[in-house]
């Protein structure tokens, strides 16, 4: 999103605490917080915007075509619901499916990208014990010709499984790293790489791929933590190339609600590199918040892309007084 390139996103939105996966359209033209506009904001720093009478609604509307052969049809916010599936990771398949893998490492297809199937947990086989307990934030990518299902256990190590189709069964293949929550594994020119949320910072690291087996190289910090300005954390990166501009999607903020924050301020924000390796620079606060109202603390976000250049973007908010996302 150079200057004079302004994408118009659409939002999912997925798994609000009790929980949604919602559907939003982002517009390019306005910037909003707990629905207010600030379109100077916008334009002054060139970042993400959407149309808040959209964003965690029940409102209903065409929004067109999808990937492939797939056609979104008319939606209701939120479009998982009903129960606790956090940290969305979205793929669209081989099978011309979208498939979708959350916190559990709990698996949903689609052939719309609005209505979900609900399936079981991710086959993973030979996963050694505590591998896959309690999963957290699992990523689903395309590397060569392999789909490669990523995901965090509550230690803060990141396994990887390795399978033939984005639906499954995985092989377990090892881990990508020691330190560290919400991975991304980021394609760009041939090279592969992977993301994740240390401590009070953002990391990446290039990835060496030789058959089946994948290494990780020496992170390096990115992003860290502004402690002025955001809550608790930096988390959950989702990072994507538009023009040659490096854009990473990243939360902030206590989801839980523990040591006296506020769990409703969690948000969305973003920052912007010229390479993937470089250091990633804030365009503004958050580019979704929501602090009252139907849904709250939305966050953990997902991108796909359909054929005709438009972006979807799927997350997690919590119905406000709920405990899922």
């Amino acid at each position: 999103m150079t200057a004079g390139v302004r994408r118009v996103f659409k939002r999912f939105f997925v798994g609000c605490i009790a929980v949604v996966f919602s559907f939003t359209q982002l517009s390019s033209s306005v910037f909003a917080l707990d629905g207010k506009f600030d379109e100077v904001f916008y334009n002054k720093n060139d970042v993400l915007g959407y149309n808040p009478s959209l964003a965690c609604s029940t409102s209903q509307g065409n929004i067109g075509p999808s990937n492939g052969s797939l056609t979104i049809p008319s939606y209701t916010n939120a479009v998982i619901k009903n129960d606790d599936h956090p940290d969305p990771g979205v793929i669209v398949g081989g099978d011309g499916e979208l498939h979708m893998y959350t916190s559990g490492l709990r698996h949903f297809s689609s052939k719309d990208g609005v209505n979900w199937k609900g399936l079981k947990e991710a086959d993973v086989k030979n996963a050694p014990g505590g591998a896959n307990t309690g999963a957290w934030a699992p990523d689903i990518a395309k590397v060569n010709d392999m789909y490669v299902l990523s995901w965090a256990n509550p230690s803060g190590t990141i396994y990887y499984a390795i399978g033939d189709s984005a639906g499954g069964p995985f092989t377990y293949s090892g881990k990508l790293a020691n330190e560290g929550i919400d991975p991304q594994i980021f394609a760009d020119g041939g090279k592969y790489y992977l993301y994740y949320a240390g401590i009070n910072q953002i990391k990446v690291a290039e990835l060496t791929i030789h058959g089946n087996n994948i290494k990780a190289g020496n992170a390096k910090s990115v992003l860290n933590r502004d402690m002025a300005t955001e809550d608790w954390t930096v988390e959950a990166p989702w990072v994507f190339n538009r023009n040659g501009t490096y854009y990473m999607l990243y939360s902030t903020g206590k989801w839980d609600g523990g040591g006296g924050f506020d769990r409703d301020k969690y948000d969305l924000r973003v920052a912007k590199a010229s390479s993937p390796t470089q250091k990633f620079t804030r365009k503004g606060g958050a580019i979704l918040r929501q602090t009252s109202g139907k849904f709250t603390g939305p966050g953990t976000a997902a991108i796909i892309s359909d054929k005709n250049g438009n972006d979807w973007l799927y997350y997690h908010a919590r119905p406000n007084g709920g405990n899922d996302r």
